[in-house]
């Protein structure tokens, strides 16, 4: 095996932004207007929950909705950030996966579940964020 085609034995984490309530439950909401972000990293079958924090771009106040300013607000915090995933669908993931390389996701899970189930699945998902036509992975068919 030439050292071009070698995998890597380093472990690689992804780093994951979780949009909640004040009561800990995945947000409803587009993650901008979540009350709080749960941090974690997960590699496959290895989870490290990093912090829970108030949602800064939830403070910015907008004019109007996907104001310019809560953008790049949200684009800040979001640098190191692999995979995103709310309740609520925004109009800025798709870019997000296009443009960004995130890993957006639309979820009912509630955050331990979902990072359980995302900790499990992380082959799986390699294979189809590789796709070009997949941008938004939604749970909901996994919810039941």
């Amino acid at each position: 095996m030439t050292p071009e085609n070698k995998k890597s034995d380093k472990v690689q984490w992804k780093k994951a932004a979780i949009a909640i309530t004040k009561d800990g439950a995945i947000s409803p909401t587009h993650f901008g207007d979540a009350d709080q972000l749960l941090f974690a990293e997960v590699c496959q079958g290895k989870l490290r929950i990093l912090e829970t924090r108030p949602n800064p771009v939830k403070k910015v106040d907008e004019e109007r909705h996907g104001s310019q300013e809560k953008l790049n607000q949200a684009a800040g915090m979001m640098k190191k950030v692999d995979i995103v995933a709310t309740g609520k669908l925004s109009g800025n993931f798709r870019k997000m996966r296009t443009e960004k390389n995130k890993w957006p996701f639309i979820t009912k899970m509630d955050p331990e579940p979902f990072l359980n189930w995302l900790k499990d699945s992380l082959s799986e998902l390699e294979d189809w964020f590789s796709n070009p036509d997949n941008t938004v992975y939604r749970t909901e068919e996994k919810d039941k």
